[in-house]
């Protein structure tokens, strides 16, 4: 497996810490953790709806 999700997004970010693109590499990271983020309360919600 990549970085993240086996390539995707993982390639991405290590491209940008390579070049030490920082504005990059922070985007990047703020869009994995909203991405987590968001799931685990759509996670926690339909779990809601089930139990």
């Amino acid at each position: 497996m990549g970085l993240v999700g086996a390539g995707g997004i993982g390639l991405f970010l290590s491209s940008s810490l390579n070049v030490f693109a920082w504005s990059q590499v922070t985007l990047i990271i703020v869009v994995i953790l909203a991405t987590v983020v968001l799931s685990e309360f759509v996670s926690a919600k339909v779990r809601s709806l089930f139990i």
